[in-house]
């Protein structure tokens, strides 16, 4: 019989990065614009919204969606088009609060691959890790960055 066991905190940090399809939406193809859905990680500074006992089908897709490609999953392509349609079933399933594009449906849209991973406290255990970003959780604007993401390719 193995047993394997190690006091509280000794264990080494952890990144969990969490990849996001980031759909983006363009008038003219030189400014874009992010499309937020409802439940998914979004910008830095916006918190990890609580869903239980909702499920919504159409962030957990694109969690999925964020794991393979877009040649594998053609529901997606389906949803780029009906934004580009300004489809208002389609639009209802994003976050219309922050809907950039009220006025009309743009007339380019991109996605984008991005890695998301939580900001850390500063504590010892996390000063540990040296690829997590550290926030001072009293003072200065990054108090209010809930996650890191880098862009890892286009999507």
């Amino acid at each position: 019989q193995v047993c394997f066991s190690a006091p509280l905190g000794t264990l080494p940090p952890s990144v969990v990065e969490v990849p996001a399809v980031v759909v983006e939406g363009s008038l003219d193809g030189s400014a874009w614009s992010e499309i937020p859905f409802r439940y998914a990680p979004y910008k830095p500074d916006r918190a990890p919204r609580r869903t239980a006992p909702h499920q919504p089908r159409l962030d957990w897709q694109m969690w999925f969606a964020a794991l393979g490609s877009y040649q594998h999953n053609p529901w997606f392509l389906h949803l780029a088009y009906k934004i580009l349609l300004g489809n208002s079933t389609a639009l209802d399933l994003l976050d219309v609060s922050e809907y950039p594009f009220r006025q009309g449906p743009p007339r380019f849209v991109r996605a984008w691959l991005y890695h998301y991973d939580f900001t850390r406290l500063d504590t010892p255990w996390a000063r540990r890790n040296p690829t997590v970003q550290i926030i001072n959780a009293t003072a200065g604007p990054e108090r209010d960055l809930w996650w890191t993401r880098k862009r890892v390719k286009e999507y």
